[in-house]
């Protein structure tokens, strides 16, 4: 179903697409509409994404992995019409660049080349 007031559950889930789900629902129930996580999935980095009334939107980055593993109700939100839950996979481009270690990395290798251009 698309429509008014469906969930938009994207990337690593076995059945994205938007689904109505009614009632109060968290995000747990939007992942289970879709079937579940694939195996590649990053459960770390899941984005609930919402438009705002004014027009904008909002993200909510949560570590849906740890609602799994530990049950902290602070990373199974309630989800709302027309909200879209993003489930990226393991070593995608957001889940690269969104990790600071990894960006850490990318800018002293890119200094250290600099370093070594200049002063040559």
């Amino acid at each position: 179903y698309q429509g008014s007031g469906a969930v938009n559950v994207i990337g690593s889930v076995l059945n994205p697409a938007p689904y109505m789900l009614s009632g109060d629902k968290r995000l747990v129930d939007a992942v289970v509409a879709a079937g579940g996580a694939t195996p590649e999935a990053d459960l770390s980095e899941v984005r609930v994404i919402r438009t705002l009334p004014d027009g904008g939107t909002m993200t909510m980055e949560v570590d849906f992995d740890r609602y799994l593993k530990k049950g902290d109700q602070r990373h199974n939100p309630p989800i709302g019409p027309n909200d879209t839950v993003s489930v990226p996979s393991k070593g995608s481009f957001v889940a690269t660049f969104t990790d600071s270690r990894i960006l850490l990395g990318i800018f002293t290798a890119a200094a250290t080349t600099l370093a070594i251009i200049v002063t040559r």
